[in-house]
Order: structure tokens, then sequence, then C-alpha cells
């Protein structure tokens, strides 16, 4: 590999580093003040549009980070998607591959931002991130494997205005399918996300979207293919 290349990748990666390490506070903040009584009653505004931006920020440095981990020779098929608190993080992957560490892609991993404790109901995950390598999306160009990031637990207000913010559309989308449908499509992975699961959503690669009338889930395809 060119030496002049090799260093602009791993200087562009330094930088989106850096953007990460700064959004990762805040967008920790964000959902935590949402499940922890910061309803939407008591968040300005003009806080709840910040947020919604820095959600959308940091699913755009997500997927600018994967485009450059292929510049610097990481297939998609390659990339750790791992988050550093998922067994077998640290067994036999390069360091380089994981998109969750300095030697890879250098992204922050936001975490969980509850305990089992704290929320039992594994299956609606709220405040939890979660990055999903195995969907398809529909409406990407081929029937291979996207990546989704998916957050799970957004207030009603935080919702409609990412959805707003990214399409103009001031209310969140609804999915069709059930808290479980929602959590192998946006978590695990391993159910595809149609149309059909969202008449809403066709087209739109980052957006909030509705299950089981309680839960709001923040998703972005980070990497389309």
């Amino acid at each position: 590999m060119n030496h002049n290349a090799h260093n602009n990748v791993r200087g562009n990666a330094f930088f989106i580093t850096l953007v990460s390490v700064v959004l990762l506070g805040a967008l920790t903040l964000v959902v935590s003040r949402q499940m922890s009584g910061g309803t939407a009653q008591s968040i300005s505004d003009e806080k709840v549009t910040l947020y919604a931006n820095e959600l959308i920020s940091y699913a755009t440095i997500m997927e600018n980070t994967i485009e450059q981990m292929g510049q610097f020779g990481v297939s998609y098929d390659e990339i750790s998607f791992l988050r550093p608190e998922d067994a077998g993080y640290d067994d036999g992957i390069d360091d380089i591959k994981k998109l969750f560490h300095p030697s890879g892609g250098g992204m922050n991993w936001l975490g969980r931002l509850d305990t089992e404790a704290e929320n039992p109901d594994a299956s609606l995950r709220k405040g939890r991130y979660f990055v999903a390598y195995g969907t398809n999306v529909e409406w990407t160009p081929t029937s291979a494997p996207d990546v989704v990031l998916g957050i799970f637990g957004l207030s009603d207000q935080l919702c409609a205005r990412v959805n707003d913010a990214f399409a103009g559309i001031g209310v969140a989308y609804i999915f069709s399918g059930t808290s479980s449908d929602a959590l192998d499509t946006f978590a695990q992975g391993t159910k595809d996300f149609m149309v059909s699961d969202c008449p809403a959503c066709d087209s739109k690669i980052i957006g909030c979207t509705n299950v089981d009338a309680d839960n709001n889930i923040f998703y972005a395809v980070v990497g389309a293919r």
C-alpha cells in the first residue's frame, strides 16, 4: 500500500475517533435522560433538536468509519462488529478489523445505558445500542447483508424529531412487527428489514420507528450493500 495513502487513511480514522469521543458523552446523556425521568415535557424543544442531530451525526460517523476501513483494505465480510462487552471480542480477531478498537475503526461504543436489574425486560432493551450485521434492508442495492445501528428506547418526542430532522416528517414511523421482530431486525441481525415491516421507512437509511405502541427505535443503515 502507498505510504501516503496509508497515512491519510489513518489520519482520517484518528479524526473520526476524536469526533466520536465528543459525541460519546453527548449521546450517552441523550438516551440516559430519556430513560431516567427526562420526559418529553421536561426537555426543551431546542435540546430535543440537538439530541436528534447528535444521533444522526453518530450514525453518519459510523457509516464513514466503515467506508474508511474498506479503503484500508478491510472488507465488509472481514469487519468485526463485536462490541467490547461481547463474548469473543478478544478471541483471535485482528484489532485492525474491529470497528470498535483504536487500531481498527476507532469508533467509541456507547455501551449499555442500563442494567438487567434496572430493565429486566430484555425483549424491549430500552436504552441500549446494537449493531446488527446480517439484516438485509430491502431498499439497499443488493440482497447482501447490511449493517444496521439500532438504538432502543427513545421518547416519542425525540423519535419524531429524528424523522423531522432527517426526512421532514415529524412523526414516528410504524413498525408492524412485534418487539421480538424488532429485536431480530435491529439488534440480532437475523431478520431482514422489509418495506412491509414499515412502509414509511422505505428508502430512508435513517429513521425512528414505533413498535408495540410504547417502544421507539432509532435505526440507521450504516453499511449498505
